[in-house]
């Protein structure tokens, strides 16, 4: 589609202007303000998949290692003294209550049976550190390190590298898409080899030159496929997403339908209901044209009138809870559960069904190890969108339409004994790649296969993606997150919230002409954005700049009285706010308090009953 085009190739002229303000920062040894610009170009390059890597910024990055780190960019990774253990550093940007990242780190370091040592440490900790984290590392014999919140940048690339070398036999990155403190950290060669969790692959992120191996979750021939040819990457290995088996051994079918019959009754739900379970991220279930996965539900429970869905890891909004309404709100979207209550919700499950346009991998994987039977999602939404892996792709393919989706679905709704013998053998294959010691072989060869001390590329030559992949994206992308087109007034506003001052030049002022039917009536006019920037600005306390340029963009953009009319409308009818991306993993609902299992399906039980959402 040509207009998606043009709308990508306005974002990467907004990009690239930012990474020229953070290549000149460099060169003036302005590093910090470098590093700035250039997280900012990072973060509109990751709202996109049409490049995967960026060879500019990971050349900036390099460069400001080397000033940061001289005299010091050589040194060895810690020598260690017979006896002693080895240690892992995991770094993560963020650890939160709920998600992927935190819950990964865990996994990994309570499923290393080496008898490493494993530390953590947290570079933008804004919130707790979560207690099962911390009890990890405890059991470990390690510690968590948390950088100083108020530090800069460029100070906690040192601080990073520093830690690294006197405590790491080899670090884990577990970062954001857009992060910029590891690339300053570790853009020199020395000190302990340096590993980079693929969890993003289907975006783009800093990090393909500067680290020695990229550790691909799935182990796809098509994850591969892209770290290398699309992120111009020259090593990866496959470290599957490590996952707890449940205690019981596998039991007998009779013995299985029993368990579920209990699970049910201890949340209020009826002995013969069918469950089918979907857990994600509120973004991820956007509709995308006709992909649309709540009219795919509602359709289903038509035909299943003693089944009900349950979401978790999300509120409904109004197309979900409308569909709910017509199907005798039998489609309940439970939000962010801990742990102990995630796990109720699937020993009363009977059928796991992926999410689209966007699926959850770890959570499909997790329900498959419980005995789950799993429906990947249809082709349309296809790996990365959808999931893939080493044992998923043993247990055959994708259905290859919506209605072969729904097929399946209702399939296995009908037929219990399929029910219980798809789940065994997802059960099966996601154990042996996935946990114990198949797991640890592969987290063990991936360690072989590391370079004695850290050395990264001087360049990589990434290939952009096909076309029908990287549109599918940016169809999607701006329904939850910000139009392509505003791409200029985001990172402006990103970069007065972060002291910066950026003058437009005549790439800017270009790229705006170029792309007029981009930004027509949608975006600020090329000169009030010159005028602002170049020359109102100046005049402007730091602290105001920000609600100015707001001021500014909020006059100047077309349909004026239009948008007062809405913001008017949003003062007299309350609305709630679209969350984007993970915030929702940020906080746990009020009645999700952690507790125990019995507790916790007490509490489920009497929500479900508040909602009056029983099945008919």
């Amino acid at each position: 589609m040509d207009h998606i085009q043009k709308q990508l190739d306005y974002a990467d002229a907004i990009s690239d202007w930012f990474v020229d303000l953070g290549e000149n920062a460099i060169q003036r040894g302005e590093l910090e303000t470098g590093l700035k610009y250039l997280q900012i170009a990072a973060s509109i390059f990751s709202r996109q998949n049409r490049w995967l890597a960026v060879p500019r910024i990971e050349t900036a990055l390099q460069a400001v290692a080397r000033e940061l780190h001289k005299g010091g960019g050589s040194n060895p990774a810690p020598t260690k003294t017979p006896g002693q253990k080895d240690v892992c550093l995991h770094i993560l940007s963020e650890a939160l209550p709920a998600g992927g990242h935190s819950a990964m780190a865990v996994r990994w370091i309570k499923g290393d049976r080496s008898g490493r040592r494993h530390c953590v440490a947290l570079i933008a900790q804004k919130t707790p550190v979560p207690t099962a984290l911390a009890e990890a590392v405890r059991e470990k014999g390690g510690s968590v390190h948390i950088a100083d919140p108020n530090g800069s940048l460029s100070e906690k690339a040192v601080w990073l590298r520093k830690l690294a070398n006197e405590l790491a036999s080899h670090v884990v990155l577990h970062i954001d898409t857009s992060d910029v403190v590891c690339g300053a950290a570790f853009g020199t060669r020395g000190g302990p080899p340096i590993l980079l969790v693929n969890h993003a692959a289907h975006v783009f992120w800093a990090g393909a030159a500067y680290v020695d191996s990229i550790v691909n979750c799935r182990g796809s021939a098509l994850e591969t496929l892209w770290t290398t040819v699309y992120r111009g990457a020259s090593k990866c290995c496959t470290i599957p997403i490590p996952l707890v088996p449940r205690q019981s051994s596998t039991v007998a079918g009779c013995l299985i339908a029993e368990a579920k019959r209990q699970a049910k009754a201890s949340i209020g739900l009826p002995e013969d209901s069918v469950v089918i379970l979907t857990v994600g991220a509120a973004f991820k279930y956007t509709p995308l044209g006709d992909i649309d996965f709540v009219q795919v539900c509602e359709r289903l429970l038509r035909k299943l009138p003693n089944a009900l869905v349950l979401g978790v890891g999300f509120a409904g909004d109004d197309h979900w809870n409308q569909a709910s309404a017509r199907v005798g709100s039998r489609m309940l979207a439970l939000g962010v559960l801990p742990r102990d209550r995630l796990e109720c919700i699937q020993d009363a499950s009977d059928i796991y069904i992926e999410g689209f346009p966007f699926g959850t991998t770890t959570s499909l994987l997790e329900a498959g190890l419980r005995g789950i039977p799993v429906v990947l999602s249809p082709e349309q939404c296809p790996p990365p969108y959808g999931t893939d892996g080493v044992a998923l792709d043993e247990l055959g393919e994708r259905p290859a339409t919506m209605e072969a989706y729904a097929a399946q679905v209702i399939r296995l709704a009908r037929n219990p004994e399929e029910r219980i013998a798809c789940g065994e053998r997802a059960r099966e294959a996601i154990a042996r790649h996935h946990t114990g010691d198949g797991w640890n072989q592969y987290l063990q060869n991936a360690l072989k296969s590391l370079p004695a001390e850290h050395c990264p590329k001087t360049s990589i030559n990434p290939l952009r993606t096909p076309e029908a992949i990287h549109e599918y994206w940016a169809r999607f992308i701006p329904k939850w997150l910000v139009r392509y087109e505003e791409t200029f007034e985001t990172a402006l506003t990103y970069a007065l919230s972060d002291g910066l001052h950026p003058h437009l030049n005549g790439k800017v002022r270009r790229a705006f002409h170029n792309f007029k039917s981009v930004r027509r009536r949608k975006t600020i006019p090329a000169p009030v954005a010159t005028f602002f920037c170049n020359y109102l600005s100046e005049y402007i306390p730091s602290g105001w700049r920000v609600r100015a340029f707001r001021i500014v963009r909020f006059l100047c953009r077309a349909s004026l009285l239009a948008r007062l009319r809405h913001k008017l409308s949003h003062l007299v009818v309350r609305s709630t706010a679209k969350p984007s991306g993970y915030d929702e993993y940020r906080r746990i609902n009020d009645w999700e308090k952690k507790s125990d299992p019995v507790t916790a399906c007490r509490a489920l039980k009497e929500h479900l009953q508040a909602l009056q959402c029983k099945t008919p």
